[in-house]
């Protein structure tokens, strides 16, 4: 992994020899990875690394158009390879990672990426049949995303159970973020979202957000839903 190129596809450390970087699908599934992991451990570290590769994927892989190439442009680049694409089901991919790094970090930038990946194939994703599935999906997310924040320390009891509570609920759309009171930037998420409570739940849909103030609270919810 470097800032300047992103994931690398095969790098055994040796110098001099040739290394493959630069993929679209190695960035973003690694994105999506990492946000999954901050979900699973509430660290905030995997958002910030998640950031650094996507900021190498809008700055190296954007066509104006809105979509993304399938790589980065290589100058080495010999026949057949010198031509990018541009692949629905990467792209999709891309959308799904972009959406929820949005929800993580309330920056419009990645939403609107995000939409414009989407908006690119409004016209030829009925072709791909059903490996237009991602497709449609990603796009649900960006009409009615849900968004689950849990404010309060990573490390304590109430905020581990409820966090064990959300990860049993599945939904596609859905994605998970610990707001720490405690971290700068944080802070900064939570009065923008304007969350006051020092510890509760929000589920964030349809441009209203639900408060839960227990996992009770949140587990019978679930039961009806």
């Amino acid at each position: 992994y470097s800032k300047d190129t992103g994931i690398y596809h095969y790098n055994d450390g040796c110098v001099a020899c040739p290394h493959i970087f630069g993929l679209l699908t190695d960035n973003v599934h690694t994105i999506l990875a990492l946000l999954k992991a901050h979900e699973v451990t509430g660290d905030r570290k995997y958002i910030g690394t998640a950031e650094e590769i996507a900021d190498v994927v809008l700055k190296e892989m954007k066509d104006e158009g809105g979509a993304f190439f399938d790589r980065t442009n290589q100058t080495d680049d010999i026949g057949y390879l010198k031509k990018r694409n541009k692949p629905l089901m990467e792209n999709a991919a891309a959308a799904h990672a972009l959406l929820k790094l949005h929800s993580m970090t309330g920056k419009n930038e990645y939403k609107q990426a995000a939409k414009d990946a989407l908006h690119d194939f409004a016209q030829t994703y009925i072709h791909f049949g059903p490996h237009a599935s991602g497709y449609a999906l990603a796009v649900e997310a960006c009409i009615n995303p849900h968004e689950f924040y849990i404010v309060g320390n990573p490390e304590d009891k109430d905020v581990k159970t409820m966090l064990n509570s959300a990860l049993t609920y599945f939904d596609p759309r859905f994605s998970i973020r610990i707001i720490n009171p405690e971290e700068p930037e944080d802070t900064m998420l939570r009065e923008k979202k304007g969350f006051t409570h020092d510890f509760a739940a929000y589920l964030c849909a349809d441009n209203k957000c639900l408060r839960f103030n227990s996992v009770e609270e949140f587990e019978k919810w679930k039961k009806g839903n």
